[in-house]
C-alpha cells in the first residue's frame, strides 16, 4: 500500500472486531505529512499481534487511543516507528489492553515527552518491560505508573518504562 500521502489515519481499523490478522502495515510507507492517528486500531478486539513497518511518525501530532480496547493483543511492535516531538498526546494509548505483555520499539522513543498522556496504560495489567518494570492489578489504578512517563525503553538511562528494545 502506498499510503505516502495520508495525512490522516483516524480510525482506519476502528471497530474492526472480528479483524484476527492483519498483514502489511509493516511494508506501508507512512511519511512525516501524517498528522493524526487517533483510535487507529480501537476496537480490534480480536487481533493478538500487530507489527509496524519503518513509519515516520514526526509529524504526529496526537495518538490518542491508537491502540485502546485491543482487548486480545497480546504483542505490538512499533519498532520501526519514528515519533517526533510534534507528538504532545497520547492519552488512553493503549488504554484496555488486559492482554498486552510486550510493546516493542527503538532507544530514544519520543514518547515519554507529551504533554497529554493521561491513561496511556491503564488496565494493560499484563505489560512488561524489557528489564521487568511491570504493570499490575496494583499499579494500573495509580495515574503515576499508567501515564506517559513511562513510555519509553525500560532500564535506558535507569528509568522505568514500559517499551522493550528489539
Amino acid at each position: 500500500m502506498s499510503s505516502a500521502s495520508v495525512t490522516d489515519f483516524t480510525e482506519c481499523f476502528r471497530g474492526c472486531s472480528a479483524l484476527t490478522d492483519l498483514k502489511g502495515p509493516e511494508t506501508w510507507t507512512v511519511t512525516s505529512v501524517c498528522t493524526t492517528a487517533n483510535s487507529m486500531f480501537n476496537g480490534c478486539t480480536k487481533l493478538e499481534k500487530l507489527k509496524l513497518g519503518t513509519w515516520n511518525m514526526t509529524g504526529v501530532g496526537t495518538a490518542t487511543y491508537m491502540f485502546q480496547g485491543m482487548s486480545a493483543v497480546t504483542e505490538i511492535d512499533m519498532n520501526g516507528l519514528t515519533w517526533g516531538s510534534a507528538t504532545t498526546n497520547i492519552n488512553s494509548m493503549f488504554n484496555g489492553n488486559g492482554k498486552l505483555v510486550m510493546i516493542y520499539e527503538k532507544v530514544g522513543t519520543a514518547l515519554a515527552g507529551a504533554i497529554s498522556s493521561t491513561s496511556v496504560f491503564y488496565n494493560c495489567y499484563n505489560l512488561k518491560g524489557g528489564s521487568g518494570s511491570a504493570l499490575n492489578n496494583s499499579t494500573s489504578v495509580n495515574n503515576s505508573y499508567i501515564g506517559g512517563a513511562f513510555a519509553r525503553v525500560d532500564g535506558v538511562g535507569g528509568l522505568p518504562g514500559y517499551f522493550t528494545a528489539k
